[in-house]
């Protein structure tokens, strides 16, 4: 059966179809509706469009993007862990990317992909074949763990100089006071937990470099609109690390499709020495082996706190397209070589009109 084409603007009407599409792909919690959906109402700029593959009356495909006057763009920003397009099988995949390209907008730019993945092979070859520029590059090294042992195996495998540390640490918060760790859903108290997780979260160095989810009003609400969506679900994760009752350290995590996502974390800087931070990722990793995950993703850059977990790390890319033509070619030079060589390109394109126009008017 042919494969037809779709472009809607609206989510709600496709909730549920993309849903069990997402279902039927695997789909991690960042390619689905809820997640575009407070991304769009938080971030999004421009209009959202979903570009869908039908397959007689069933979903096949679907892909949400950000159109623009010049360009066409995945919904995702730093706050984003990955996108994908959604497919069953090859052939919608490729009809959902060569619809994607049709109208050759001057660029289409899609952020945080699998360089690997399936849909990045597809939109190489569509685009190369219909003449686009492909500038495809790696933007973050995500650090995770692979779970395939139980959790004594995998810690007898850290050095035994960062055991004693982390033994130590307890041991001297205990000295403080007393250690508890908390894991909640947000099925009651949801707003009161985001509070104090989010005041945690926001202390130290990242309020004061404006990296926190409290650093804009805009990043708040899309993770308390995300923590809603996802305890509906059953995925929200929300792990409290409390001395004497009171939070010392924080985790906003989801778990979904056997894997721990590690969103957003902090620690109250008056209790740095004692490695809080440390100690509440043990404990989201002894819980991830212990209910028989199949990873653990710490999601982000790979800063020290995650390498001294694992070594290795999910490579994303951001992957551009720029059309076959004057604008596409400006746009291109725009990215790869600064914008002095691109306005170089626009005004060559608008001398070569002149002289068209001029040629025109003569005959």
């Amino acid at each position: 059966m042919s494969i037809t084409i779709e472009t809607h603007h609206r989510i709600e009407p496709l909730e549920a179809e993309w849903d069990q599409l997402a279902e039927r792909c695997s789909g991690s919690p960042f390619v689905r509706p809820g997640w575009i959906c407070a991304w769009q109402r938080c971030f999004g700029g421009a209009p959202l469009s979903l570009i869908c593959a039908r397959r007689g009356p069933e979903l096949v495909g679907l892909v949400p993007v950000v159109t623009g006057r010049l360009a066409v763009r995945s919904p995702t920003n730093w706050h984003t862990p990955s996108f994908e397009p959604l497919a069953i099988d090859e052939a919608a995949r490729a009809s959902l990317i060569e619809a994607l390209l049709a109208p050759r907008p001057h660029r289409i730019d899609l952020s945080f992909v699998d360089p690997g993945g399936a849909g990045v092979e597809q939109c190489l070859r569509t685009g190369r074949s219909s003449g686009f520029q492909t500038v495809l590059r790696v933007i973050q090294r995500s650090p995770y763990i692979e779970i395939d042992a139980d959790w004594e195996s995998f810690e007898a495998q850290i050095p035994s100089r960062r055991r004693s540390k982390m033994r130590r640490f307890r041991r001297r918060l205990e000295e403080q006071g007393s250690l508890s760790v908390e894991l909640e859903h947000g099925d009651r108290g949801l707003e009161a937990l985001l509070d104090e997780g989010f005041a945690i979260e926001g202390s130290g160095w990242k309020g004061e470099r404006g990296t926190a989810i409290i650093s804009s009003p805009e990043t708040e609400r899309f993770y308390r609109e995300v923590a809603a969506w996802a305890s509906e679900r059953g995925w929200l994760r929300l792990w409290f690390l409390r001395l004497d009752g009171r939070a010392i350290a924080f985790g906003f995590c989801l778990e979904q499709g056997g894997a721990h996502y590690e969103l957003k974390v902090g620690f109250d800087p008056a209790h740095a020495s004692f490695g809080p931070g440390v100690i509440l990722t043990q404990a989201r990793l002894e819980h991830s082996f212990s209910a028989g995950l199949g990873s653990y993703e710490f999601l982000g850059q790979p800063e020290r706190h995650k390498l001294d977990w694992t070594e290795t790390c999910r490579e994303l890319a951001r992957l551009q397209l720029f059309a076959p033509t004057l604008a596409g070619h400006g746009s291109r030079l725009a990215w790869t070589h600064g914008r002095r060589l691109a306005l170089e390109a626009i005004q060559r394109g608008r001398a070569v009109g002149e002289r068209a126009k001029q040629v025109r008017s003569q005959e």
